[in-house]
């Protein structure tokens, strides 16, 4: 299974809203958090284990 490079979460309390590419994180942000808005939701890159079976 191939690790999904990026992800957009929220600074606050690290919850991770998605996963995929960095383009696939940017356009994902844009559309549902408008940065002005939501200053604390942050795209970068994803350090966190994938669990089995999860696709």
């Amino acid at each position: 299974m191939k690790k999904k490079s990026s992800r957009v979460f929220d600074k606050r309390n690290n919850v991770t809203f998605f996963t995929g590419t960095e383009w696939e994180c940017m356009e994902f942000a844009l559309k549902n958090y408008p940065h002005e808005k939501f200053p604390h939701v942050l795209i970068g890159v994803n350090d966190e284990e994938e669990e089995e079976g999860s696709e």
